[in-house]
């Protein structure tokens, strides 16, 4: 799935690309809150060489202030980066910020694909795939959870034929479990 995208990838490729996988819209702020953190090209400088290192074409820098994605979700227009990370780990602070042209943000395309995958679960549930466990068996799972000690969630799964994590939604549902 990764080979369709390209390494790096631009916000509307992103939206476009995930929207196909998922069936639902997809923005930049709902890229961003995903957890999907931008990267940008930083044009090399001779006014601070030491950022550079060797490397006379410039460096990928990836945003890590929450203030910086913060305004990117609610600001039109372009990106002001003033805490980013340097390729080698770096962490660099630039007062008053570094523009960035907003067409010019870009995403690793393995983070978008990994995106997808957990978001395509929600996706096929929402279109009408059957309910896993009826309310009678939903009441027995709490039950034999709560009874003495319980039975474990492994063993409830093995029981109802059913995955762990439906045993586990069905008891956070029943407020049992957190």
């Amino acid at each position: 799935m990764q080979n369709e995208l390209p390494e790096l990838v631009h916000i509307p490729q992103a939206c476009e690309w995930l929207q196909a996988r998922t069936g639902t819209p997809w923005t930049l702020s709902h890229l961003l809150n995903t957890g999907l953190v931008p990267f940008f090209w930083l044009d090399y400088s001779t006014e601070a060489p030491a950022i550079f290192g060797d490397r006379f074409e410039g460096v990928l820098c990836r945003m890590l202030f929450e203030g910086d994605l913060q305004r990117l979700r609610v600001v039109p227009g372009d990106a002001l980066a003033t805490v980013y990370e340097l390729p080698d780990g770096r962490i660099m602070r630039a007062v008053p910020g570094v523009p960035v042209p907003r067409d010019e943000l870009v995403f690793k395309a393995v983070d978008v694909v990994a995106v997808a995958q957990t978001k395509a679960a929600p996706a096929a549930e929402k279109a009408g795939t059957q309910k896993k466990t009826t309310s009678a068996q939903e009441a027995e799972i709490v039950d034999l959870f709560n009874r003495g000690h319980g039975i474990s969630v492994r063993k409830l799964a093995e029981k109802f034929e059913v995955s762990r994590p439906v045993i586990d939604r069905v008891l956070k549902a029943a407020g049992v479990k957190n």
